[in-house]
């Protein structure tokens, strides 16, 4: 009976044992996921924001396009088309599009700057493609596909021809090549994939991924390749793989596949900005080594445990015995804890090293939008520097240089300035001349406004005004206010930006009032994220006005908006009056 009980015991202590092992091992894995988890978000974040980024400066290029006379002049009857070809071929080398070219009212191709190509558009019929039915109503068309000339898969962007009773008599397409988006994320270690709303794989890191499909086995083939122009033939599934639930979180496991980890944890993210979801997969090869090598830990832990009690139990037998086996025992033991503890530390370093690669991704995500302005400038500076210099301008070209520099420097400060806001760090405020701020700020967006017919009226007085703060922030809420303000005047009939300021001794107020349909939710336009403009229309997600609130609100200064009483919106930065002495 004795010897059942001890044998009973020893059972129940092992079981305990290996349930106590199982479950450090469990709650190991699952941190060491949730930490995997947050690195691959911030890695979606920033392919989804770097796709989006990358065609942003395509998406305005139709509507620019539509207004210039040599494209109205594509749609004459019979015109020669030979120097228009040339003026689209031109524009597509400026900026880097695939393809540009012009459809007429019923969608056959009239001008393209492949004219002189094999894979020439003219003469071909595009009025079945939805970009171009969207475009001919009105509307900004966008659609993705495989071209029916050139087999290269592409972003196509289409705005309206208008006549002088803006009615549509034709469409502009701008077309993006794809490989030539993706070649310069394909290095990254995860694989990031774009799939469309019919489960095809449009864009990836990897090309051996592209036109895989997900539910290959049960989709009519024929049905969606009517408008979306995929290699039928070329369609496949995606590589074998079976899909689990390991404390909350998606893996994949494909053992035969070249593409993927043998396991990988699966994260998915919409991207209704170009009507694709995106994907990205990230090996657990390093969660599961951390979570064995706790359990090897608890499990030495335990064994070391047990035989200190196995060795307190046989000393009443043999002393010397013991002290023999102990010895060794612990030897042996220590030297297994050592490897075990230095396998642990470097596990936890690289944990610590992916935390610093998540917050990488989690701060590069947003500078996308505040770098845009910047970009801008320098693109409108360099094409205005490459005419000046066919023109022999030289030394207006050298200005445009001058200008490129200090935008560039410009960048460099709005990265250490949005990394300081992000982690609240302390800025030095120092006296600013608010008068030359304004000023500067209007040279950056006065090459859009002259092509938008956008009139900026200047305080009369341009007479230094001190207030304290930062030169480049102070700039960069300025040009947010006024870019915001010609978003919004759109479709007014006077376009108009009247920048106001006031000063006395305590308190210096800048005013910017537009003349567009006004704000509808004023209490709103401070919030993160909050924007009136519509999903499609290629603009930010919401940030600059929260960005600006608070560039302002760390200078001692406050920002408001509201409508004006005599129509329009005004935005009435006040800041505080620098002192006569610096």
């Amino acid at each position: 009976m004795k010897h059942i009980l001890k044998t009973l015991s020893l059972g129940i202590y092992l079981i305990f044992c290996a349930a106590l092992v199982w479950g450090y091992w469990a709650l190991a894995y699952r941190d060491a996921l949730s930490q995997l988890t947050k690195t691959g978000t911030a890695q979606l974040e920033q392919a989804s924001d770097r796709l989006l980024a990358q065609l942003q400066r395509f998406r305005q290029l139709p509507g620019l396009l539509a207004d210039h006379p040599l494209v109205y002049e594509a749609l004459i009857p019979f015109n020669d088309v030979s120097h228009i070809n040339e003026f689209l071929l031109k524009n597509a080398d400026l900026t880097g599009a695939f393809d540009i070219y012009i459809l007429d009212e019923g969608g056959t191709t009239v001008a393209s700057s492949n004219a002189d190509l094999p894979r020439s558009f003219m003469g071909h019929n595009y009025a079945f493609r939805p970009y171009y039915r969207h475009a001919i109503t009105g509307g900004l068309g966008f659609f993705h596909a495989l071209g029916s000339s050139s087999g290269q898969r592409g972003f196509f962007f289409a705005g309206p021809i208008r006549d002088k009773d803006s009615k549509p008599i034709g469409v502009v397409v701008v077309k993006v090549d794809l490989e030539a988006l993706e070649v310069v994320w394909r290095a990254d270690p995860h694989v990031v994939l774009f799939y469309d709303n019919n489960g095809v794989v449009f864009l990836a890191n990897r090309s051996d991924l592209i036109f895989k499909m997900y539910d290959f086995e049960t989709t009519d083939l024929e049905s969606i390749n009517i408008l979306r122009q995929y290699p039928v033939d070329g369609l496949s599934p995606l590589p074998v793989h079976q899909q689990r639930s390991v404390f909350g979180h998606t893996l994949w496991q494909t053992p035969n596949s070249n593409s993927f980890p043998p396991m990988s944890l699966a994260l998915t993210r919409p991207a209704p900005l170009i009507d694709m979801t995106a994907q990205v997969f990230v090996s657990v090869q390093d969660a599961q080594e951390q979570a064995r090598f706790q359990g090897i830990l608890a499990a030495s832990t335990l064994a070391l445990i047990s035989l200190a009690l196995y060795a307190l139990a046989q000393r009443r037998k043999r002393l010397a015995d013991r002290l023999a086996i102990e010895e060794r025992a612990n030897s042996t033991l220590e030297a297994q804890v050592e490897r075990r503890t230095e396998q642990l530390r470097l596990a936890q370093d690289g944990l610590v090293q992916a935390g610093k690669l998540t917050a990488l991704g989690e701060m590069s995500a947003g500078l996308s939008h505040e770098l845009n302005q910047p970009l801008a400038a320098i693109q409108n500076f360099a094409e205005n520097g490459k005419i000046l210099l066919e023109r022999e301008r030289l030394g207006e070209v050298e200005a445009n240089l001058v200008q490129i520099s200090d935008l560039t420097k410009r960048m460099d400060r709005i990265i250490r300035n949005l990394r300081a806001f992000a982690r609240k760090e302390d800025e030095s405020i120092a006296r600013v001349d608010i008068s030359q701020v304004i000023i500067e700020a209007v040279k950056l967006v006065e090459i859009r406004a002259k092509n938008e017919n956008v009139i900026i009226n200047l305080p009369p007085d341009a007479s230094p005004v001190w207030v304290m703060g930062g030169g480049i922030r102070l700039q960069q809420v300025l040009v947010n206010l006024i870019s915001n303000a010609m978003d919004a005047m759109k479709v007014s009939p006077v376009k108009s930006i009247e920048i106001s300021l006031t000063s006395d001794a305590k308190f210096t107020v800048v005013r910017v009032r537009d003349t567009g349909p006004g704000l509808n939710t004023p209490d709103k336009i401070f919030e993160p994220f909050y924007t009136t403009k519509s999903v499609d229309s290629g603009h930010g997600l919401g940030l600059g006005l929260s960005i600006s609130y608070g560039i302002v609100q760390s200078f001692g200064g406050n920002i408001k908006g509201a409508n004006h009483a005599g129509g329009g919106a005004i935005f009435t930065m006040e800041l505080q009056t620098a002192p006569e002495t610096p």
